[in-house]
């Protein structure tokens, strides 16, 4: 699978984990839509405000393993689209670095020649 492909899939793995988790508290602890994917997200990035947490056993049980889960899949995430990006410019530069040798060697040859096409 192509880097690209991987950073897709990752991406998308991470937004159903945070879908799923806030379907589940929506249903579990009686939240609204809104405050469901809020508490999602501030769990997933370890923001956790403490304005909202699970007060159902339930709740708390499905939160040990959503954050275990949807943390490392949230690293795993960024490590990836970090990698990719560093790795697309790094291939920038090399590329830049031949392209200004190859024109340096040809100022040369050209120059070699007495100037002549």
């Amino acid at each position: 699978m192509d880097p690209r492909t991987k950073v897709i899939a990752a991406i998308v793995s991470l937004f159903l984990i945070w879908a799923g988790g806030s379907v589940v508290y929506h249903y579990v602890e009686g939240w609204c839509w809104l405050d469901s994917f809020y508490f999602g997200a501030t769990t997933l990035t370890t923001v956790g405000y403490g304005d909202y947490y699970p007060t159902t056993n339930a709740g708390k049980l499905f939160t040990i393993f959503f954050v275990f889960i949807g943390v490392a899949v949230a690293l795993y995430t960024l490590t990836l689209a970090g990698e990719y990006y560093t790795e697309r410019r790094v291939e920038a530069r090399v590329l830049e670095h031949f392209a200004e040798q190859n024109k340096e060697h040809s100022l040369f040859q050209h120059l070699r020649q007495g100037g002549k096409k």
